[in-house]
């Protein structure tokens, strides 16, 4: 008690903090102290000094705070059972059940029924939980029935027919032993097949070179025949002014309808290669203007290119 109330000097305080941490024994006497010591605070049993020498304690501790409140509410609702008089079981059952919701019968709001509503939601919990993986399994079994059941089916076919072979090879034996030629299997003659054209053969890329022709206006003619099933055409400009930073083309058809306009690029080698998509341009006379730009952004006019398609 002197060391629960803090009456012990520091040399005596720390020899029985000493035995109170190494010995099981001392450790549950004093726990048993201090629910007594608590007990008669909360009853008014102490003496004046021990009174304010406990109180002083319990202002310094908040886990005695807590201990203190929890008796003194113990102590109040001993008070009030032994105030009234006792019910029955059913009564008992009944009161606290009228006029609560389902959620506040099972789960309860207070500590007492908390922790069997605890218990019940776990329960149900573990039962949905388990129902879940039983489901789950019974379907992967049901799938993997089904996949034996067709590779069954599938075994079963596959040994008629080998047994329908066996027959047969045996049949053909026999015939054989008694000299009997045996019957020929006939051969079905394979059906001709209406005519077709061979489908044409793709060809990814189509090349051409096309030389400067004059002034724009005016210059020869480049006659290419672009393969059936080609998918790009690939464009090779020869330039005579090199002096460009970029350059540009762009495909008109001759009533000046512009069908494609390449990207601006550098030149390499003195010649301007771009892509055209091949049903840009079906049978017809293109002109393929090219315009240089210079490194200060003028965009002026060069030469003009001649181009027939034919068939």
């Amino acid at each position: 008690m002197r060391y629960l109330l803090g009456t012990l000097s520091e040399e005596e305080k720390d020899r029985f903090e000493e035995m109170y941490f190494s010995d099981d024994a001392v450790f549950e006497e004093v726990e048993i102290a201090e629910g007594e010591l608590i007990d008669r605070y909360v009853r008014g049993e102490l003496a004046k000094s021990d009174h304010a020498r406990f109180e002083a304690v319990l202002a310094a501790s908040p886990r005695l705070g807590e201990r203190v409140q929890f008796a003194r509410v113990w102590k109040d609702k001993l008070a009030t059972s032994h105030a009234q008089p006792i019910a029955s079981v059913a009564d008992t059952y009944k009161a606290p059940q009228a006029g609560r919701s389902w959620w506040s019968r099972i789960f309860g709001s207070s500590a007492e029924s908390r922790v069997p509503g605890l218990a019940l939601a776990f329960g149900v919990l573990l039962v949905l939980v388990g129902g879940a993986a039983l489901f789950a399994g019974w379907l992967r079994l049901r799938e993997e029935s089904r996949r034996l059941e067709a590779q069954q089916t599938a075994l079963e076919q596959r040994q008629r027919e080998l047994d329908q072979q066996a027959a047969n090879l045996k049949s053909q034996a026999e015939q054989l032993a008694k000299g009997i030629p045996p019957s020929p299997t006939p051969i079905e003659s394979p059906q001709p097949k209406p005519s077709e054209e061979p489908p044409s053969p793709v060809r990814a890329t189509f090349a051409m070179t096309l030389s400067a022709g004059g002034t724009r206006g005016g210059g020869s003619g480049n006659t290419y025949s672009v393969p059936a099933g080609t998918k790009n055409v690939q464009v090779t400009l020869n330039v005579t002014d090199p002096d460009y930073s970029r350059y540009q083309a762009t495909i008109s058809t001759v009533d000046r309808k512009a069908v494609f306009t390449s990207a601006w690029q550098r030149i390499s080698h003195n010649v301007v290669t771009f892509s055209v998509p091949a049903n840009r341009l079906p049978p017809g006379d293109y002109t393929i203007s090219l315009n240089g730009r210079t490194s200060a952004g003028i965009i002026e006019p060069l030469t003009d290119y001649t181009l027939h398609i034919r068939k």
